[in-house]
């Protein structure tokens, strides 16, 4: 589990196009020994561009963007991703309530169903009547085959309820970090607006007032492509888990059909 949740870490950011490219993430990929890890670690840990000090590394090569459009747009952002987590929450409740019952109530369930069809081939077999050897053999097959029934639900969750259920974890930790992020960013549009009221009390000149415009579009733009990046992804994660979760549903309920018709062509058709 350990490996999985590692790879599944590294994955995620490889695919983001700046920390990949990060100094310190490469270095966690390549170092070689305990000495070169300890020399990067101590380099990045002078690193004073750190917190909200990463705009200052940025420069977009756009025109400043509109503060109350782009007030809207995280307000719009914030609202979805409060409901993403909701919903992430929800199916995770769920689908780990349903793993409990697939290896606990369900399996015993069909447990109980395999073993009062083999109990009852065996009251059939005791009645010493030789006509009926066919009917108790297929109901013992009946019976056996709701065990491997019985057996098939608690493997179950592991071939595909784990994929969802590891993917809404990470979700959940991803979706924590951005009221922290939305709200540096809302603090930033908020000196914006009082720039002009310290403008004409000639607390700020209209050139400071130019400057705090451009660190807040220089913010407004990395918020944009961080969310733009998160929908991306999003979209790709669930649309690929959720193909193999019901490709494996879809192998399971078929492997069940399969074994109940077998079981059916046992009975003799009278």
């Amino acid at each position: 589990m350990r490996m999985e949740r590692l790879q599944a870490w590294v994955t995620r950011m490889c695919r983001h196009p700046i920390v990949s490219n990060s100094e310190v993430f490469q270095l966690f990929l390549t170092y070689k020994d305990e000495k070169d890890w300890k020399m990067g670690k101590r380099r990045a840990e002078k690193d004073e561009t750190v917190g909200v000090m990463i705009f200052s590394n940025i420069e977009p090569e756009a025109p400043d963007l509109e503060p109350a459009e782009v007030e809207q747009k995280c307000e719009s952002f914030s609202k979805f991703t409060k409901a993403m987590d909701d919903g992430v929450k929800d199916l995770l409740s769920v689908g780990q309530e349903h793993w409990k019952r697939c290896t606990g109530p369900l399996q015993k369930e069909y447990q109980k169903i395999g073993k009062a069809f083999q109990n009852l081939a065996s009251v059939f077999n005791s009645s010493g009547y030789q006509g009926e050897a066919t009917l108790t053999d297929a109901l013992t097959t009946t019976g056996k085959t709701y065990e491997e029934i019985a057996q098939m639900f608690a493997e179950q969750p592991r071939k595909d309820l784990h994929f969802l259920i590891e993917i809404n974890n990470e979700y959940k930790g991803l979706l924590g970090c951005f009221p922290d992020t939305i709200s540096v960013h809302k603090a930033a549009i908020e000196k914006v607006k009082e720039g002009d009221k310290m403008v004409a009390m000639s607390k700020l000149t209209n050139q400071e007032k130019m400057t705090m415009v451009k660190r807040a579009s220089t913010m407004s733009y990395t918020l944009q492509a961080e969310m733009n990046h998160f929908h991306s992804n999003r979209i790709y994660d669930y649309n690929s888990v959720m193909q193999l979760y019901l490709e494996e549903q879809v192998k399971f309920y078929e492997t069940i059909a399969t074994k109940l018709r077998q079981a059916l062509s046992q009975y003799t058709t009278l």
